[in-house]
């Protein structure tokens, strides 16, 4: 890994960070709940701290300890894969394509990177649009003379039979440089079954590479607050022993917890992000002033969560509903009718069933995948000969 954690690189050589011997050992011969809850059992039986004696994060403090992601280095790594593109002569590729797996916040990044450089981006088309057959791309798509972004190509069709004439058009003009300059973000679900389908699509596009332990680590530490960073220190809850501290990053000393976790997450940044945030947890001094530098904060880091666990008398179409939110990365709420040949009443009682159980979950109108669901979900899927993606 580069000295940064933030880098790019062709999809080919994406390697999630490896197995350690008896995680891969657990994760073959037993289910993902028994890995969950037995991945610390080498350690001391008594916890240092119980769960009940530690509080979640407030709001005010995951501002200090968790802060928004500064996407600059990201910015600086994406420009120097596509800064060769950039200048390029007349007649070279018109588009550039980068492939984000679920919950890696590559399209925040993405869409960071279009605003820095001023770049105009494309809004997908409506459902109906697409399942019309309206040629969408007409009135949608803005000037060729001006560089643009296509932040989520998985919103350009349905699973449908007539949800794939306007993608198929529009891929079309874009590789044959109609459309000019341009860069495509697409989920990894969809570009496998797109490929499925021989829609054309590019062999190695750029991906994020993988954080491992390190690259958490120098992560997690920058999203602390500046002024509290040198004092910071995250022990682990169970064992009493410290998970991260400046310290030890400048002592390139990783903790096995760090490391376990960028293996849980198979190197994806966003997924990791949501299970550090979970697990934080706190007994801050009264009388100290959290926005002091001098503040010397107890940060402990409790259990996973209790992993997501689909039950197996789960009905065959709740699966096919699961993989279609995974094909399109969510689905705006009653466009699932369309898609698959179940009754609306039905789709809809699954559908408060997964949510229910944590698995799904409605966000701006639109249903997906949770995102502490998501690791689970592609282990089911995966279960059921369900085609998955590469990530």
């Amino acid at each position: 890994m580069s000295e940064s954690p933030w880098a790019f690189l062709a999809m080919s050589d994406y390697q999630a960070p490896g197995l350690y011997s008896a995680s891969a050992a657990r994760l073959r011969l037993h289910t993902l709940k028994h890995w969950l809850v037995n991945q610390w059992q080498t350690q001391s039986p008594a916890p240092i701290k119980q769960e009940s004696e530690l509080r979640p994060l407030s709001a005010e403090t995951l501002q200090h300890w968790v802060r928004p992601i500064d996407w600059q280095p990201g910015i600086d790594a994406l420009d120097q894969v596509l800064e060769p593109w950039w200048q390029s002569k007349p007649g070279s590729a018109a588009v550039q394509w980068l492939v984000s797996p679920p919950g890696s916040r590559l399209a925040e990044l993405v869409n960071a990177w279009a605003g820095y450089h001023q770049l105009t981006l494309c809004t997908a088309p409506a459902p109906e649009q697409l399942l019309n057959g309206h040629d969408a791309q007409k009135e949608l798509w803005p000037d060729p003379h001006q560089p643009w972004v296509i932040l989520h190509l998985e919103h350009y069709y349905l699973r449908h039979l007539h949800g794939l004439a306007l993608i198929r058009s529009l891929l079309n003009r874009a590789m044959r440089g109609d459309l000019g300059l341009g860069v495509i973000l697409l989920d990894s679900w969809a570009l496998t079954f797109l490929r499925q389908l021989g829609v054309y699509l590019p062999d190695n596009p750029w991906t994020l590479q993988p954080f491992d332990g390190q690259g958490l680590a120098r992560a997690f530490l920058d999203w602390v607050a500046p002024e509290q960073r040198s004092s910071w220190v995250c022990r682990h809850a169970a064992s009493g022993k410290v998970v991260l501290s400046q310290a030890m990053l400048d002592e390139a000393q990783i903790s096995a917890e760090l490391k376990q976790l960028a293996v849980y997450c198979r190197g994806n940044l966003g997924l990791a992000r949501t299970y550090w945030r979970a697990r934080l947890k706190a007994e801050p001094e009264p009388e100290q002033d959290t926005d002091s530098e001098h503040y010397q904060a107890s940060v402990w880091l409790g259990d996973m969560p209790e992993p997501v666990m689909l039950p197996s008398t789960l009905a065959h179409d709740t699966a096919l509903i699961l993989h279609v939110l995974l094909l399109h990365n969510g689905l705006p709420d009653g466009v699932l009718p369309e898609l698959l040949p179940m009754p609306a009443y039905g789709i809809d009682a699954r559908l408060a069933e997964l949510a229910a159980l944590g698995v799904v979950e409605l966000c701006d109108t639109r249903w997906r995948i949770a995102e502490q669901a998501y690791i689970a979900v592609r282990e089911y899927l995966r279960g059921r000969d369900f085609v998955t993606d590469d990530f």
